[in-house]
């Protein structure tokens, strides 16, 4: 019995001892354990504070690129903080990585955002939408283009149409002409067939009118010499007459053109009412008469005057050419000028060839500017190819006559003007004394670049139109 009591206490000594020695090794093993696992930590701890780090700077990085790409809408000061906190987390590849997209974000933006391109935002959202207006824009300028060419094409077709049309036209005709032409061949034929006949009986009948025409032509040459002598002295009496005519004529103003508004004695200068609203022009001459007569006789004048100035409508300032100490200019006195009034121009056809001053070269713009200088106006005159511009009537005043032309056609130009005056009766006048007339002294120069002529004296004056159609240019 006390037997089993002790192996009982030694069962239960060994089982403590095991249970002593299974625990001292379960101890051991749970300190190595807990040593490792706290080295463990420690490690994790670390790579646990680098891949926040890491986190911290990818999660800057995606939002500096939703920013480039438009999510949030682009703000540059977030994004430079953001690469701050990148730099800051001292992840070096993620800095690296994000300042190379931010390089390639402005380089793409400084290429492909237009730089016309206001208000649309600079994220590659914006370039999206940049380039779709481009593109948009692009597309209507070629949906114009195209319609452009559409109606280009339609207007070829069209013209390619009707030039068809003509050339089928022209086809049929150039069918029609040649059928024409072979039927007036043979009406040419016989024609000529009939003709030959006809000659060969001229020719016999030929050969009796010479003789006739030469008895013909001597009783002729015999009249024309009578007819000759008749006209000779037919001229030699129509001169006489005309320059008895002119010897016994008297020629009369009856229409006063102005009055004279003042007199400046001491600048030998009058003020007349007559102005640029009455057709005046520069350098005309008048004569001043009393204002106590009633009819103005030409050598009764007390004065002549030429304008120098046009001062307003119905105002201007002449020049005293003569004048008399015995009855000098008043205040009131008459104005008078023979191719001049209130708003009339002389009418003038010219005709020939005109050369001002002996140079061998047409004058005739320079004579036209001249006669509108002096208050007449050209109504009809041909150039050098014979062309006729204008026409000579009734009221023509004039007919000035140059040197005979050279060539046919100045001539045959010269025959129509010619024509015309002789129809209504108009004078003639040579070209030397119309310049007279006007107070161009006979071989005056032209004044280089200004087309006008040196004037070797004062105009004279000129006079009221003559009742039985004379010249207003008339001396």
């Amino acid at each position: 019995m006390a037997a089993r009591e002790n192996q009982g206490y030694l069962i239960a000594i060994i089982l403590l001892v095991l249970l002593t020695v299974i625990l001292a090794i379960l101890t051991y093993f749970a300190f190595s354990q807990a040593g490792a696992a706290s080295s463990n930590l420690k490690e994790r701890e670390k790579l646990l504070a680098t891949a926040n780090s890491r986190l911290t700077a990818y999660e800057q990085q995606a939002a500096i690129l939703k920013a480039y790409v438009g999510i949030p809408p682009f703000d540059p000061g977030e994004v430079e903080q953001r690469m701050r906190q990148i730099q800051n987390a001292n992840v070096s590849e993620v800095a690296t990585e994000t300042s190379a997209i931010r390089d390639q974000f402005n380089a793409d933006m400084a290429r492909y955002i237009r730089p016309t391109a206001d208000g649309v935002e600079k994220t590659y959202r914006g370039l999206v939408d940049d380039m779709s207006i481009a593109l948009m824009a692009t597309h209507r300028e070629r949906v114009t283009l195209n319609a452009t060419v559409e109606v280009a094409e339609e207007d070829k077709r069209e013209a390619i149409r009707k030039k068809d049309e003509e050339i089928k036209l022209v086809t049929n005709q150039l069918d029609a002409s040649r059928s024409d032409l072979n039927t007036e061949r043979e009406l040419h034929n016989q024609t000529k067939k009939s003709l030959n006949d006809q000659l060969e009986a001229a020719k016999n009948a030929n050969l009796q009118l010479n003789s006739q025409f030469a008895r013909s032509r001597t009783e002729w040459t015999t009249e024309k010499g009578q007819l000759e002598s008749d006209r000779s002295k037919a001229e030699t009496r129509a001169k006489g007459l005309e320059e008895k005519l002119a010897k016994y004529e008297i020629q009369r103003y009856d229409v006063v053109d102005g009055r004279v508004l003042r007199v400046a004695n001491s600048m030998n200068r009058v003020y007349v009412d007559i102005g640029s609203a009455d057709n005046l022009q520069l350098r005309q001459s008048f004569a001043i008469y009393d204002q106590s007569l009633t009819t103005y006789e030409r050598g009764m004048e007390k004065a002549k005057i030429e304008i120098t100035n046009i001062i307003g409508p119905h105002s201007a300032e002449a020049q005293i050419i003569e004048s008399s100490n015995v009855n000098p200019i008043l205040t009131g006195d008459h104005v008078i000028t023979a191719t001049w009034q209130r708003g009339y121009r002389v009418p003038v056809a010219l005709a020939g060839f005109f050369d001002l001053d002996d140079d061998g070269r047409s004058d005739l713009e320079r004579l036209i500017g001249l006669i509108s200088q002096n208050g007449g106006i050209v109504v009809a005159h041909h150039d050098e190819t014979g062309q006729v511009f204008g026409k000579v009537n009734e009221d023509t005043r004039y007919i000035v006559m140059g040197q005979e032309p050279t060539n046919v056609e100045q001539i045959q130009g010269m025959s129509r003007i010619q024509e015309q005056a002789k129809d209504f009766v108009v004078q003639r006048i040579p070209l030397r004394e119309f310049l007279n007339s006007m107070g161009v002294r006979s071989g005056s120069k032209v004044i280089p670049g200004t087309g006008t002529l040196d004037r070797g004296s004062r105009f004279p004056e000129r006079r009221p139109p003559v009742r039985n159609g004379g010249s207003a240019f008339e001396n």
